[in-house]
């Protein structure tokens, strides 16, 4: 019946408005927790709540990919009623977007994403998620444009956290750590439950070698969120009792960091360097095996695998993870230079010229590559290519020293 089309229609466009509605309120996972943890608290509201923290976490763990398909299921449901579909087109764009965005649906490209965006912004001037979403879209090609948008966000919703969070890091980007830490604590200020903005604080602080004051927001961050998400400050942590030479607990919040998370990379990485630069190569060796276990296809992990067996006289495992380091990724500079040092360290001249010509093509910057090129050269008696790249290194690298 047509009733029962509507009623249909009616909850799937309220699943999608409160998946958006969610977004704008700044909530995430950490706030069903709270509210389950105030059941047993308060027994009186336990029915009342329990049911509330039910929908709010359907909410939450739904992918935005299956909001938007319910969206869109209740246009097509609607679409002889344009009174009624208009205005539900920029909330589907907006889903549709952020399931890029997050990596849930694989058939949008970047281009499409971005045109549906504008059509989002077009649609609903008024929208600050809107804007907000477009500035994430556009802040790595094109930062100045992204924090136009943030600042478009912040006039349609200046009670909203996550545009400040998002400005505060592009200034963190460009080494202004003043002004990043403004938008951090001006986030913090309007969600004080909101971990992102604790943990990006506390990284300003870092690397204004404040470590005491980055401590303290590395562990507000985990008090708001102590699920995956508490992954990095954790690692962060571990890097405050790192630069104070606590290796103990250093090793203690590197550990915490990938049980936070077994995905995160760097909790492995980080981990494992300073197991390294405590001699520890057989601790460092499980962490590294452990980490290309659980994440094979990270580059940065199977090079720094690479390096450990090549530091073990390991050559032929050296070579096998250099090699597929770079086939994850073949713009990266370090596994292609570390190739080009193991085939020099064995004569074999051809490969590693290769190897050093194509980390100059990873990283154009890159002064090592140069000057072991120029190394080799010198040696082979080729004076003139030998020169030029000596030149090139010192160019690219004033201070170089061998």
């Amino acid at each position: 019946t047509i009733e029962a089309k509507y009623n249909l229609a009616g909850e799937f466009i309220n699943f999608g408005q409160g998946k958006i509605n969610l977004y704008l309120s700044g909530r995430d996972v950490n706030m069903v927790n709270l509210v389950n943890t105030l059941l047993s608290q308060n027994s009186q509201t336990k029915a009342l709540v329990t049911e509330e923290a039910e929908k709010m976490q359907k909410i939450i763990t739904v992918k935005y990919k299956e909001a938007a398909d319910l969206m869109e299921k209740a246009i097509q449901l609607l679409k002889q009623d344009s009174f009624i579909t208009k205005p539900l087109y920029p909330k589907l764009w907006f889903l549709r977007v952020k399931s890029y965005l997050g990596s849930e649906d694989k058939s949008i490209s970047y281009d499409s994403a971005l045109f549906l965006s504008r059509r989002a912004i077009k649609a609903d001037t008024n929208a600050a998620n809107n804007y907000h979403i477009m500035g994430l879209m556009v802040q790595n090609t094109y930062p100045d444009s992204g924090a136009y948008y943030y600042r478009k966000s912040i006039e349609k919703a200046p009670n909203w956290s996550y545009p400040y969070n998002e400005l505060g890091l592009l200034y963190y980007d460009k080494n202004n750590l003043d002004s990043a830490s403004f938008f951090f604590r001006k986030a913090i200020s309007i969600d004080s439950t909101f971990s992102y903005p604790y943990n990006n604080l506390g990284l300003t602080y870092y690397y204004q070698k404040k470590y005491d004051l980055a401590e303290q927001m590395f562990k507000a961050s985990i008090q708001r969120d102590s699920g995956s998400n508490a992954a990095k400050p954790y690692s962060n942590l571990g890097l405050c009792f790192e630069k104070r030479n606590d290796t103990l607990n250093a090793i203690k919040y590197y550990d915490a960091s990938i049980r936070s998370d077994s995905l995160y990379a760097a909790g492995y990485r980080d981990l494992g360097s300073i197991l390294k630069k405590s001699g520890k190569l057989k601790k460092e060796k499980k962490v590294y095996l452990a980490g290309t276990r659980k994440i094979p296809g990270n580059s940065d992990m199977l090079n720094d695998l690479g390096s450990l067996y090549f530091k073990m006289f390991r050559d032929s495992l050296a070579e096998k993870y250099y090699l597929l380091s770079a086939q994850k990724n073949p713009k990266s500079v370090y596994p292609l230079y570390n190739l080009g040092l193991l085939y020099n360290i064995y004569k074999k001249t051809d490969k590693a010229i290769s190897y050093y010509l194509k980390s100059l093509q990873a990283d154009s910057n890159y002064a090592y590559s140069y000057y072991n090129l120029g190394v080799i050269y010198y040696d082979s008696n080729k004076l003139i290519p030998a020169e030029k790249n000596l030149l090139k290194a010192i160019e690219k690298k004033p201070d170089y020293t061998d």
